[in-house]
């Protein structure tokens, strides 16, 4: 599909697009001096199990449920994306940055085992990054999950946690489980531990970032999953909506979360709606709008926001208690504080 772009705009984009982009996604002057110097190591509570896999946190007690989280799309690096990512909205009473999986969930919900995957999704294609495609990522993840992390085969739920391109990665490592591993018991027991999905602004039918991004001067290999109706995102929902119906109907629940407000472009006084409602949606019956831009939506401030207590909600869902929450789009401030109460307490 041709870009909406018009011609004109496209030329002068061309030179203040990768400027802008870089602010965008470092989120700070300093970071975007030094985009390339990663430290990928993390909190230091993070152990690192193989090149894309990371667990976050060991349970508190008998293990009743595995949590995956899968990033987006980075701009230039993406070597600390899988910890960079949760990082809340909010610091702390000290005034520090802090991962909430770790900081958060893993208190709130003692019976998880807590991972977080790492893959290239570089939006810039260099030497190094932006060379792998969707197909050979979640080949490999899947791979490593299994194998490695032996993700999926504890006779317990897992449930995946994803931003952005990072929902359309999980579908890419389904995919893979059931298409080319399928036979092997290990990924059998993988796809039928599977209970939830939880997609914070995933582009599941596409986003215009992929027509920004094509005026980098290289584009990586994800950025062509995010275009707006194009033949390998559709190809890719047909097959994992049809591996749920044919082999796992009623089995998996899913919950999304959208963005409510535009995304502000630096130094341009543009602002974008990164993924719209209707691609964000798709269909999914619980659905709801957090008060967040597309890099936000993932980052709640407080345990009382929507997007932590929406993660706690599947959760509970998915474990076998049924808390009375509420399911609107919109969660009453004043009632969030009992509700938040009410879920901990059931996880207990």
């Amino acid at each position: 599909m041709g870009s909406w772009i018009p011609s004109w705009m496209a030329s002068w984009m061309a030179s203040w697009v990768p400027s802008w982009m870089a602010s965008l996604w470092s989120g700070s002057p300093a970071e975007d001096a030094c985009v390339n110097s990663s430290n990928s190591s993390g909190p230091e509570s993070i152990t690192k199990i193989s090149n894309g896999v990371y667990k976050l946190s060991e349970p508190g007690g008998p293990l009743k449920v595995e949590i995956v989280f899968i990033h987006g799309l980075q701009l230039f690096d993406y070597r600390d994306a899988y910890w960079k990512t949760w990082i809340a909205g909010k610091t702390d009473k000290d005034g520090k940055e802090f991962c909430w999986p770790i900081a958060w969930l893993a208190g709130d919900v003692p019976g998880a085992r807590i991972w977080s995957l790492s893959y290239d999704s570089t939006a810039l294609r260099t030497g190094t990054t932006g060379n792998v495609d969707g197909y050979a990522s979640g080949e490999s993840l899947v791979q490593e999950m299994v194998e490695f992390a032996k993700i999926g085969r504890h006779n317990c739920p897992v449930v995946f946690v994803c931003h952005s391109l990072g929902g359309l990665m999980v579908k890419e490592i389904v995919k893979h489980a059931h298409e080319k591993f399928g036979k092997d018991e290990k990924y059998k027991n993988f796809l039928q531990s599977i209970r939830g999905y939880l997609f914070y602004s995933t582009p599941h039918d596409g986003s215009c970032l992929a027509d920004y991004c094509k005026h980098l001067p290289k584009m990586g290999k994800m950025v062509s999953r995010l275009e707006v109706i194009n033949d390998g995102i559709g190809r890719l929902n047909s097959s994992f909506e049809g591996i749920e119906k044919d082999y796992y109907p009623n089995r998996w629940q899913y919950s999304a979360i959208g963005e409510a407000h535009m995304t502000k472009v630096p130094c341009t006084g543009i602002a974008v709606k990164i993924v719209e409602e209707t691609s964000a949606r798709h269909g999914y019956k619980h659905f709801m709008t957090a008060p967040a831009d597309h890099f936000g939506v993932c980052k709640p401030e407080e345990k009382t926001s929507i997007s932590y207590l929406r993660l706690l909600n599947l959760i509970e869902d998915v474990v076998g208690d049924k808390p009375s929450l509420q399911t609107n789009d919109e969660v009453k401030h004043d009632r969030s504080e009992l509700i938040y109460s009410k879920v901990v307490q059931r996880m207990r």
